[in-house]
């Protein structure tokens, strides 16, 4: 007979991967034990996982029946209430959730989507600020907050120009970009426009991001571009990362960017970062293979929240064989940079948006030597 612990562990391992499977080992519990609520919880959310939505509800309602006060199945039932297009139940299910568990985050935190999801903005911010009361760091708590503040302006559209120079060494660099952003529920999109000069090129770079929500606390960035050949961009790229966040302010993730330089490039990323109430501490390296300079970069940043909109300061340390992440080809025969850099972001009014960042950084370039660089980029963007 399968014990319900040994179980349980094993279905949530499957689940990770293999939805199905992780329910096949779940109905073989259930088969055996038929009372064990934990799995028939378990399974309900599975099932709702694979949008298997009339399956998922059965179980939960049928857990809660049994078993009024659990409160892992109501907000459970909550999210296949808002996935399944029904806020309204969505909203008895998390309500009831409330007032059986007065103080619950989870209970509240899912009640607060429920509001959200029936564009109840104020009584959904009211959850949250009890929610951040009680803790602080929680990162569902800070993402909905930053969602509502943004969901009325859904829209917006970025200006920007960087400027960078090298010394008397190497030649300055420009760039100019235009960004559109579209926030939605499923995850944020972005299309991004880039045109550079540099050693008397002109090069051109469209991308596109998107930032898709997998799961509760699991989500993705995939990044792809183009541009012109024998540029100053990559001819292409791609990229993709996986983000998990773990509770208490902890967020992790991993990916990987092909850059289609005159040899292909392969970097390969990692991220930690805590969330500390209105702070972020997060680090983050890339490695690349030596013939791009180093074999790598550590990126490590403190930021400061202002205001739910996304508003921040925020200060970088970055040691490595880029200034940052490898986008363009300056980027590359770098054998050793160390650099500092400042930003700032700030809403004037609710649709207006400024940006300020700058930094001075000092390389070992092959070729070239020692160079001292300066950064300054500024932006004025627009909400809708």
């Amino acid at each position: 007979m399968l014990h319900s612990a040994d179980a349980l562990q094993d279905a949530r391992r499957l689940a990770i991967s293999d939805h199905r499977a992780a329910i096949d080992l779940l109905n073989k519990r259930l088969a055996a034990a038929p009372d064990d609520v934990d799995a028939r919880v378990f399974r309900g959310i599975v099932l709702s996982w694979e949008r298997r939505f009339d399956e998922s509800r059965a179980d939960l309602e049928r857990s809660l029946a049994e078993h009024p006060a659990y409160t892992d199945a109501s907000v459970a039932l909550t999210s296949v209430g808002i996935w399944s297009g029904h806020p309204d139940q969505a909203l008895a299910a998390a309500t009831e959730a409330v007032l059986r568990a007065p103080g619950n985050v989870n209970a509240m935190l899912a009640r607060a989507r429920a509001f959200s999801a029936l564009r109840r903005n104020a009584e959904a911010q009211a959850d949250l600020r009890e929610v951040l009361r009680l803790e602080p760091a929680n990162t569902d708590a800070h993402n909905l907050e930053r969602a509502l503040e943004t969901s009325e302006f859904p829209w917006e559209v970025l200006f920007q120009h960087g400027y960078e120079t090298f010394g008397k060494a190497l030649g300055p660099f420009h760039e100019y970009r235009v960004e559109m952003k579209r926030t939605a529920a499923r995850g944020d999109v972005i299309g991004r426009y880039s045109h550079g000069q540099r050693f008397g090129l002109d090069s051109n770079q469209a991308e596109l991001d998107y930032y898709p929500k997998l799961a509760a606390r699991t989500s993705a960035y995939l990044n792809a571009g183009v541009a012109g050949a024998r540029g100053l961009y990559p001819r292409y790229r791609v990229g993709a990362d996986l983000i998990q966040s773990f509770g208490r302010g902890i967020e992790v993730s991993g990916g990987m960017r092909r850059l289609g330089f005159s040899q292909q490039v392969n970097v390969y990323t990692g991220s930690l970062g805590k969330y500390a109430g209105k702070w972020l501490l997060a680090g983050r390296f890339f490695i690349a293979p030596a013939f791009v300079g180093a074999s790598g970069t550590v990126q490590l940043t403190a930021r400061r929240y202002l205001t739910t909109r996304g508003d921040f300061a925020s200060l970088t340390w970055i040691r490595g064989n880029s200034a940052l992440e490898i986008r363009n080809i300056g980027d590359t025969g770098v054998l050793t940079s160390s650099s500092v850099q400042a930003e700032l972001r700030k809403s004037a009014g609710r649709r207006w948006i400024l940006g300020l960042r700058t930094g001075y950084g000092r390389d070992d370039r092959r070729g070239v030597g020692r160079v001292d660089r300066f950064l300054l980029d500024t932006s004025i963007g627009v909400r809708f």
